[in-house]
């Protein structure tokens, strides 16, 4: 952890210390606690040679560094189940190496006993060379991974959409981001604004424009018909060129159009549609 810059240097010689202070106290309370001679030692098989056990050390250890390195010292999305993955790789490594050499992977583990027992074999070395290798072995591995940036391997697997909160800042809502996004996606034109106003309905009148405007109709209490206004109802209609139309009476008492053609302003007006095309303003010339 030192070497890969995941612990300070200070830290990880203070770690080192109460690591062995801890396997020490440990051995001697199971040796106390237990009767008979304690039989914790590390130790080859007989068919084990001090040169295999040497290498199962080294890559037992390295699978379980680079799975601490991988989960612990990494930040990620699976960072809260590193106890469980950390915990899970030591299990195998144990199921296959505490036959052969007893499965140290930490000199501390090795050296506790050792002190208390007074047992030292003529091996010891190796679990304190093996772990060591085993610790090169995997930061150089876990170097190389980052410096080929692994993490492009499966891009945006821990994306959670934080990035882009923090991007837009804390407190704007995601109705803005959305907006931003409607407006990059066109080609230019703001037609987001537009499209929120018409899904929030017609905007009401004030109210200098509800007095200027006539009653629609009147309720007849004799007949019991509406009885319509003899002035024409000013309508604009809002179209999606954000022109506005003329004003347009009601249906029923809309005039017809009646077109002299002989004359020279409906030549002028029927040039003038054939060239430009019907616009809300010009409006149809059919009822």
């Amino acid at each position: 952890m030192g070497i890969i810059g995941a612990l300070g240097w200070m830290k990880a010689l203070l770690l080192i210390i109460a690591q062995l202070l801890g396997a020490i106290t440990a051995a001697a309370i199971v040796s106390g606690l237990f009767p008979g001679p304690l039989s914790v030692n590390t130790t080859l098989s007989k068919e084990t040679s001090v040169t295999r056990g040497l290498f199962i050390e080294m890559f037992l250890t390295f699978m379980l560094l680079l799975t601490i390195f991988m989960l612990a010292a990494e930040k990620h999305k699976a960072t809260f189940v590193a106890p469980i993955g950390i915990g899970l790789a030591l299990f195998i490594a144990e199921l296959a190496g505490v036959y052969f050499t007893g499965g140290s992977l930490n000199p501390a583990r090795s050296f506790g006993p050792a002190v208390v027992t007074g047992v030292w074999p003529g091996h010891h070395w190796i679990y304190w060379v093996g772990p060591l290798f085993g610790a090169i072995l995997a930061c150089i591995f876990y170097r190389l991974m980052k410096m080929l940036e692994y993490e492009t391997a499966n891009p945006g697997a821990d994306h959670d959409g934080r990035e882009v909160y923090h991007e837009h800042g804390a407190g704007r809502s995601s109705t803005h981001y959305e907006a931003t996004s409607a407006r990059q996606a066109t080609d230019g034109t703001d037609e987001y604004d537009f499209a929120k106003q018409l899904r929030s309905g017609t905007r009401q009148p004030t109210m200098t424009q509800r007095q200027a405007m006539p009653s629609f109709g009147t309720l007849s209490t004799s007949t019991g018909h509406t009885e319509k206004p003899a002035a024409p109802l000013p309508v604009h209609m809002q179209t999606l060129d954000g022109h506005r139309s003329d004003t347009v009476n009601h249906p029923e008492d809309r005039p017809r159009a009646h077109h002299n053609r002989g004359s020279s302003s409906y030549e002028m007006t029927s040039d003038s549609s054939y060239r430009n095309g019907p616009s809300a303003e010009s409006g149809s010339s059919e009822s």
